[in-house]
């Protein structure tokens, strides 16, 4: 017998062995004072409180999956055990962990293999230094300066390797990544496809004056950066380089940046630069800059924008029951062999008195070339009801010998504890030559409780489409069954689908062209999740030593409707790393969800970061970072959107 086989039948008849001894122990929860707040005298007894705060989450797990990609039929199961944990130590800093050891049986052929990340965050080697570091599957790191607000985003390239990061009185930070290429392949049992390429990465952040800053980065990969088995990457020569500069001019209400790029591979050599400015004056704020990108440049295996030059403007407003915002952007094609033209953005909401919002979008292309005009829009009210939120939204899209029009009803259900449902409606008629489709789609998405012990989660989205050929059908279903008798076990049923190409097409010119292929896939994965916690909380300001804890718990998604709240046609974002207190990570799942057990009672800081989000697709300032109030025993739920900000 394997190591791997012998390790997984000995958690296999622990876990088994240590449920059949707990269900001789009814689990009990007592709020022990008339406040509702317990203190460190009152705590459950049967808590372990010994030493600083820890906390790991086993899983055993066990799915099977069909997928036809390309036309190409594959069946798969997997077998594994996820490790998901955190430990504070006093003098190495905060420990972070999220991997899985899996099997795959794929057509008789067998692969072990292990897709996980060790972090350590806030290790101080000195008084002046501190470090961030992790080992295993993570994306490459980016300075601060390429994080602020831009009309141009580096994305980040994953990697399973090294990645470090060394900050030195907030005055200077330097960054580096090596390992092996590959992307996250996808599968419920999560993964990390390896592909036959190394990537090498060095990053320098420098404070050169209260106002001035600068950074450099250098980007090099040799050898493929595809693996056979997923959809191919944007750019995959067998070796690229590429090199950015930047240098910023900050104020307290504004900024100048300044960013150059040159990249190549054995064929091509290019360069690129852009200009970002923002002014903030009261009420408005005003994003402004000007770009010149050469064609084919690259960043790793990823396309950026290119073969554009041009300017762009937009302006933010926001103040009482108003927000709006309007961007133009003027491109002419570098080459002449792409998009010469106008392309212009809006969207304004207005919260009405008794808890109404009316509000609208509006995008218009115009291409000088083609001498032709593309828009969509549309226009949405929302108003409460007795079951919370109902949303009414009709869209319009026009193209040529296209017209598509959709109506939307979304009808969100407030649960008890801070549990939602949303129930959401569609119907489209789309306009061709000759040819009319029309479709009617339902979705869901959010929690349905069936009881103390059962609930029901996930999403699921159906479009049935008609036209004189017949039906065609999409499936995009996502739907968990959890049991949790106590709060040291918990034992989930999850079901995928996918039928039918969705994908979103924007009209946004600069938009970096993402290839995807034609996938169908089902599977089914069962997880069995052991609980540990123990340890408690250093004191901090305005704590004391053991304070209570309580939990955060949200989601990273793409928020179309830029509404705020996920909607059930609202697609998750998964693979996004989540920082609490910049000292513990976690990953989201495949729903898009992210969770803290153990958080001591208080103020915490939440951070993401767009680096891992898909094209183009950005989270708000405002929403990078934000302050979460925890509550003795209470989970805090946090919603974060992701908008297409032109």
């Amino acid at each position: 017998m394997m190591i791997w086989q012998r390790t997984l039948l000995a958690t296999l008849i622990s876990l088994c062995s240590s449920t059949l001894w707990a269900q001789d122990t009814v689990y009990q929860d007592r709020l022990l004072s008339d406040m509702g707040v317990d203190t460190p005298e009152d705590l459950d007894s049967s808590e372990n409180t010994s030493g600083l705060p820890r906390q790991w989450m086993t899983d055993l797990l066990w799915g099977e999956r069909q997928q036809q990609r390309d036309g190409q039929q594959q069946r798969d199961q997997d077998i594994g055990i996820g490790i998901n944990g955190f430990l504070q130590t006093k003098q190495w800093g905060a420990w972070s962990v999220d991997t899985t050891l899996y099997q795959q049986h794929d057509d008789g052929d067998r692969d072990t293999g292990m897709s996980g990340t060790l972090w350590q965050r806030q290790f101080w080697l000195n008084d002046d230094w501190m470090l961030n570091q992790s080992v295993g599957v993570s994306p490459t790191p980016l300075p601060e300066l390429m994080r602020l607000p831009s009309r141009f985003i580096l994305p980040a390239q994953p990697l399973l390797g090294w990645s470090i990061e060394g900050q030195h009185r907030n005055q200077q930070r330097w960054q580096a990544s090596i390992g092996q290429t590959g992307q996250y392949n996808g599968q419920r049992v999560r993964g990390f496809a390896q592909a036959d390429g190394e990537l090498y990465y060095l990053a320098h952040e420098q404070r050169l004056h209260p106002d001035w800053q600068m950074a450099g980065l250098w980007l090099s990969t040799r050898g493929s950066l595809n693996p056979d088995t997923l959809q191919p990457v944007a750019r995959d020569a067998n070796q690229t380089d590429a090199g950015v500069l930047s240098l910023a001019w900050q104020q307290p209400k504004q900024r100048l940046q300044f960013n150059v790029i040159h990249s190549q591979t054995p064929d091509q050599r290019e360069v690129g630069g852009w200009l970002d400015g923002q002014t903030v004056r009261g009420r408005y704020d005003h994003q402004y800059g000007l770009f010149w990108l050469e064609p084919n440049l690259g960043w790793g295996g990823s396309s950026l924008s290119q073969d554009a030059k041009g300017g762009y403007y937009r302006l933010n407003y926001q103040y009482a029951r108003w927000l709006w915002n309007a961007s133009l952007d003027q491109i002419y094609s570098v080459s002449g062999q792409s998009f010469s033209g106008q392309y212009a953005n809006t969207y304004v909401r207005y919260q009405a008195p008794r808890q109404r919002a009316y509000g609208g979008q509006l995008s218009i292309r115009h291409d000088l070339d083609q001498r032709e005009l593309l828009y969509q829009g549309l226009l949405f009210a929302e108003s409460p009801n007795r079951l919370g939120t109902q949303r009414w939204q009709v869209e319009y899209q026009h193209q040529p010998n296209f017209d598509r029009t959709q109506l939307s009803i979304d009808q969100a259900i407030d649960w008890d504890l801070g549990q939602r449902l949303s129930l959401t409606t569609s119907y489209l008629q789309e306009q061709r030559i000759h040819q009319t489709h029309t479709g009617l789609g339902v979705g869901m998405y959010g929690t349905l409780p069936l009881s103390t012990a059962w609930r029901l989660d996930g999403s699921a989205r159906f479009w049935q489409l008609d036209d004189r050929n017949g039906q065609d059908t999409q499936r995009d279903l996502n739907m968990t069954l959890h049991y949790q008798p106590n709060p040291t076990w918990q034992y989930s049923l999850s079901l995928y689908e996918i039928t039918g190409q969705q994908q979103f097409n924007s009209l946004d010119p600069l938009t970096p062209i993402t290839q995807r292929s034609q996938v169908e896939e089902r599977s089914i994965l069962f997880t069995l999740r052991h609980v540990y916690q123990a340890g408690k909380a250093p004191a901090m300001m305005g704590g004391r030593f053991g304070d209570p804890y309580g939990t955060i718990s949200g989601e990273i998604f793409l928020d179309a409707n830029q509404d705020g709240i996920r909607n059930g046609s609202e697609a998750a974002a998964p693979e996004v790393t989540v920082v609490l207190d910049g000292r513990y990570m976690a990953r989201t799942d495949a729903q898009g969800r992210f969770r803290f057990e153990q958080v001591r009672v208080g103020s915490h800081q939440l951070s993401v970061s767009n680096d891992e989000l898909p094209l183009p697709w950005q989270i708000a300032d405002a929403r990078l970072q934000q302050t979460i109030e925890v509550r003795v025993r209470q989970t805090q739920h946090v919603a974060v959107g992701a908008v297409r900000p032109y």
